[in-house]
């Protein structure tokens, strides 16, 4: 089930998926550029397993970069990246302040919307994209 989701200026933006979801496909005025400027996604199913999605924006191309980690614990168990453009995986950026990630990554708005609705309301990593590990992203690139 949905454990929490934490926009990038939390607690004083909604934090509904709705609201989410809208900013995503809207890109209104300081909403992605506030507080931490990525929003986060928890998720815990029956048996207490734990899941959290990272999304962040990039304004120039609008599009977002998601990341979900699976844990043990405390301890990450898996991570997957989103990709959508292998050719562009060592053109590395910095999306927030010293954190940089690969162009490739990151996936476009509506797309990324997608990805977020399913993961929110399911639990899972969404068909509507590509999905890889770190040891898929080259020497060059980051995530």
């Amino acid at each position: 089930m949905l454990a929490s989701i934490t926009p990038p200026n939390a607690p004083t933006q909604d934090s509904s998926l709705d609201a989410v979801l809208e900013s995503m496909r809207t890109f209104p005025d300081g909403y992605w550029n506030e507080g931490s400027g990525g929003a986060t996604i928890e998720w815990v199913d029956e048996a207490g397993s734990r899941e959290m999605m990272t999304i962040a924006p990039d304004f120039e191309e609008k599009t977002f970069y998601l990341k979900v980690h699976a844990f043990d614990g405390r301890r990450v168990t898996e991570t997957w990246l989103s990709l959508w453009d292998r050719a562009r995986l060592t053109e590395v950026f910095e999306v927030t302040d010293d954190y940089f990630a690969s162009k490739g990554l990151f996936v476009p708005a509506e797309k990324a919307a997608e990805c977020v609705h399913c993961f929110a309301t399911r639990g899972k990593r969404s068909s509507a994209v590509e999905w890889i590990t770190p040891t898929d992203v080259p020497p060059e690139g980051n995530y």
